[in-house]
C-alpha cells in the first residue's frame, strides 16, 4: 500500500501546476516556489544574473539582480515569493554582483559605470533604501566578496587590481584602504577568509596571497589551471578549494588541494564533473559550472544549462552527486557559443531553503528532501539507463540490480502533466513514445522509498 500511497500523491502534485510542476524535482531536492517577469527586459545571456541573501528578525530575504534592475524578495514562506523592493540603477548590463554586511547590501555591476551602490535593509520588510551610487572609486567591477568578520569588502575585475574597502567605522561610507595590484593578474572572482585572499586568475589560473596589509600583498602560491579559472570556495576546515573553470564550455570543477600552500604547492586533487544528459550518456561531458558555494560536506554549484547541482564532497578526493534541480529544462544540445540557466544560487538561509537564479526562469526557492541520503540517491539513479536519447520510437530502460520491489513510473511533459504511466516488472522496460509530441519529458522511477526523473528529448 505505501507505493500505491506515494504514487496518488506523486499524481496529486503532478497535476497542479505550480513551480513544484513545471521544474521536477530530483532525489533529495524539492521545488518549493518560483518567481518570473517576462517584462523585464534582457541583455544579452538574458534577464536575471546573481543573487545573495540577507536575514533580519526571523525573516529571511533573497537579492536578485536583473538586466536593469536590483530586486528584493521576502522568501521566509519558500511557496510565496514576495518582491518588496526594486531598484533601476541606470544601466542595462549583464553581470551583477551582491553581498551583505551587518544591515546593509553592496552592489557591483561590470560594464555599467554605476561603480558601488549600496541598500539599506533595516527597515525590511517594509522598505528598502537606496542610500548611494559612487562611482568615484570605480566605475564598474565584475564581483564583490565581504570578510565579514574583518568587516572588509573587496572589489575584483575593475581597474585591474584589487580595491579594498573598510566597512567597520562606517558601513555607509566605506573606507578605501588600498587599490592593489596583485603582480598585473586580472582577478575574476575572489574568495577571502582571514585576510587571507583565494583568487581566481581567468586564464593565469588560482592564485593565494596574504591581504592583512592590502598596501603590501603577500604572494603565498599559485597554480596554472585547465582553463579560465572563474570562481572558486574553500572548505569550512580550509584545506581544499572548489573551483569552477568557464570557458571554454564543458570543462569540469576542480577540487584544489591547499594543505601545502604555504610551501607554495598547490595541486588538483581531483577533477569531476556530471551534465543532466551525461547520466543517460557517458560521453556527454558539455554542461560547465558557473559559481560554486560549500556548506558543511555539501557543496552548490549554479551549473548553467544543468541548473543547480549539490556535490557530496565529505571525502573532497571522491565528490559525489547528491542530487540536481534543472532551472533550464527547454537545454537540449549545450550551446557552444551561448549561456544559458542557472547563475548563482544562495545557501546559507537559517531555514536551509536554498535559492537559485536562473537568467531566463528567474528565482527559484527549493529544499533538500533527505539530507541523510547522500549516496543512495545518487547510486539509484546511476543504475537507470535510458536510451535512445533523444527517442525517435521506442525508449529502453535499463535498471542495474533491479531487486523486483515495487517499480512503477510515469512520464511527464514540462508543466509537470503525466502522459502515461506503468508498472515496472523486469530489469528492461520499453516505451512507445510514437504517441509523444516532440519536445522535452521526464521519465520518472519511483520505488517504496527511492525516486528519480530523466529528461529524455522525442523528436
Amino acid at each position: 500500500m505505501k507505493i500505491i500511497y506515494i504514487f496518488i500523491l506523486l499524481s496529486f502534485l503532478f497535476t497542479h501546476l505550480t513551480a513544484q510542476d513545471t521544474y521536477p524535482s530530483s532525489n533529495n531536492i524539492t521545488v518549493m516556489g518560483q518567481w518570473d517577469n517576462d517584462e523585464l527586459p534582457e541583455h544579452v545571456f538574458g534577464t536575471f544574473n546573481d543573487i545573495w541573501g540577507y536575514v533580519a528578525d526571523d525573516r529571511e530575504y533573497i537579492i536578485m539582480g536583473s538586466a536593469s534592475h536590483v530586486h528584493f524578495f521576502d522568501v521566509t514562506d519558500p511557496e510565496n515569493l514576495v518582491e518588496i523592493a526594486r531598484f533601476e540603477p541606470g544601466s542595462s548590463i549583464t553581470w551583477r554582483d551582491f553581498k551583505v554586511y551587518e544591515n546593509y547590501v553592496y552592489g557591483v555591476s561590470d560594464n555599467s559605470g554605476e561603480g558601488l551602490a549600496i541598500y539599506d535593509m533595516s527597515n525590511v520588510p517594509n522598505s528598502v533604501d537606496s542610500l548611494s551610487l559612487d562611482s568615484s572609486v570605480f566605475p564598474s567591477a565584475h564581483n564583490c566578496f565581504i570578510d565579514e568578520p574583518n568587516g572588509r569588502l573587496y572589489i575584483v575585475g575593475s581597474l585591474g587590481s584589487v580595491i579594498v574597502f573598510d566597512l567597520t567605522n562606517d558601513p555607509t561610507n566605506p573606507e578605501l584602504m588600498a587599490i592593489t595590484n596583485l603582480d598585473g593578474i586580472y582577478i575574476h572572482d575572489i574568495y577571502v577568509r582571514d585576510n587571507i585572499a583565494y583568487c581566481s586568475g581567468a586564464y593565469d589560473g588560482y592564485y593565494i596571497y596574504d591581504l592583512t596589509d592590502p598596501t603590501n600583498p603577500i604572494y603565498i602560491a599559485s597554480l596554472l589551471t585547465n582553463g579560465y579559472n572563474h570562481s572558486s570556495w574553500v572548505t569550512e576546515d580550509g584545506k581544499y578549494a572548489l573551483f569552477a573553470e568557464e570557458v571554454p564550455k564543458g570543462l569540469p570543477l576542480g577540487i584544489m588541494d591547499l594543505n601545502n600552500m604555504m610551501e607554495d604547492e598547490l595541486q588538483v586533487s581531483t577533477y569531476f564533473q556530471r551534465s543532466l544528459t551525461e547520466v543517460e550518456n557517458p560521453d556527454d561531458t558539455r554542461s560547465t559550472a558557473h559559481n560554486p558555494y560549500i556548506l558543511g560536506d555539501l557543496a552548490y554549484v549554479s551549473y548553467y544549462e544543468d541548473g543547480v547541482h549539490i556535490y557530496d564532497i565529505s571525502d573532497p578526493t571522491e565528490p559525489t552527486l547528491f542530487g540536481f534541480l534543472d532551472t533550464y529544462p527547454s537545454n537540449i544540445d549545450y550551446s557552444e557559443n551561448v549561456y544559458e540557466g542557472c547563475w548563482g544560487m544562495y545557501p546559507y538561509l537559517p531555514s536551509g531553503n536554498l535559492f537559485a537564479s536562473d537568467m531566463d526562469n528567474g528565482l527559484f526557492s527549493f529544499k533538500i528532501t533527505d539530507p541523510t541520503n547522500t549516496d543512495n540517491s545518487a547510486s539509484f539513479a546511476n543504475n537507470i539507463k535510458i536510451a535512445p536519447n533523444p527517442v525517435h520510437a521506442v525508449l529502453t530502460v535499463n535498471i542495474a540490480n533491479y531487486n523486483k520491489n515495487n517499480f512503477i513510473y510515469s512520464i511527464t511533459n514540462t508543466l509537470g502533466q503525466i502522459i502515461e504511466t506503468g508498472d515496472i516488472n523486469s530489469s528492461r522496460l520499453t516505451i512507445d513514445t510514437h504517441a509523444l509530441s516532440d519536445g522535452i519529458y521526464y521519465l520518472n522511477i519511483l520505488t517504496d522509498n527511492e525516486m528519480c526523473s530523466k529528461k529524455f528529448i522525442k523528436q
